[in-house]
C-alpha cells in the first residue's frame, strides 16, 4: 500500500508534456499543473498575441510575442506594486485593529473596575442612609430625652454640650460622605 502512495505522490510531481497552439504555431509545453489550466494559459497568450497582431499587422509572431511578453511584465509590475500597497494597507488596518482590540479590552477592564467601584458606592451609599436613619432615631430619642429630662437640664446640659458637639461632627461627616457620594455617583 505505501510503496502505491508513493508512485502516486511521484506521479503528481512529475510534468506532464501537453502540446498547445498559439498564434498558430503548435508548442510542446511541460508541467506540473492539471491540463486545463496550462490549456487555458495557452489560449489567453493566443487571444493577446492576436490582439496585438491586429493593431499592429506588420508586426512579426517573434515581434508580437515580445511586445506581449513586456505587456505582461508591465501588468505584472503593476499588479505587484498594487498587491504590495494594498498588503502595506492591510498591515496597518491589521496593526489599528490590534491596537483598537487592545485599547477596547484596557477600556473594558476600566469599565468592569468602575462598575465594581459602583456597587461600593452603593453599598456604602446603603449604609450611609441605614446610619443617617440611626442617627435621625437617634436625634429624635435625644429629643424626647430631653423633654422629659428637662427638669434635669442643669445636671445633664454639660452631657447635652458634648452630644450636640457628637452630632455636629456626626452630621458634618454625614454630610461630607453625602457630598462625596453624590459627586462619585453624578461621575
Amino acid at each position: 500500500m505505501w510503496m502505491n502512495e508513493e508512485l502516486l505522490m511521484m506521479n503528481e510531481q512529475t510534468p506532464q508534456r501537453y502540446v498547445v497552439e498559439i498564434f498558430g504555431e503548435r508548442h510542446v509545453l511541460r508541467g506540473t499543473q492539471p491540463e486545463a489550466e496550462i490549456r487555458r494559459l495557452a489560449a489567453l497568450v493566443d487571444e493577446r498575441m492576436r490582439d496585438v497582431a491586429l493593431k499592429a499587422p506588420i508586426m512579426s509572431a517573434h515581434q508580437v510575442a515580445i511586445l506581449v511578453t513586456l505587456q505582461c511584465l508591465e501588468e505584472k509590475e503593476t499588479t505587484q506594486t498594487e498587491f504590495d500597497e494594498l498588503r502595506e494597507a492591510w498591515e496597518a488596518l491589521a496593526s489599528k485593529h490590534s491596537n483598537v482590540m487592545k485599547e477596547q479590552k484596557q477600556m473594558f477592564n476600566e469599565l468592569e473596575v468602575i462598575r465594581q467601584e459602583l456597587i461600593e458606592l452603593q453599598q456604602a451609599n446603603a449604609k450611609l442612609h441605614s446610619l443617617k436613619e440611626t442617627l435621625q432615631r437617634e436625634n429624635n430619642n435625644l429629643r424626647e430625652d430631653k423633654f422629659i429630662w428637662g427638669q434635669e437640664k442643669d445636671l445633664l446640659t454639660d452631657e447635652n454640650m458634648l452630644l450636640n458637639k457628637e452630632r455636629a461632627r456626626l452630621k458634618t461627616d454625614l454630610d461630607e460622605l453625602t457630598s462625596l457620594l453624590e459627586s462619585a455617583t453624578s461621575d
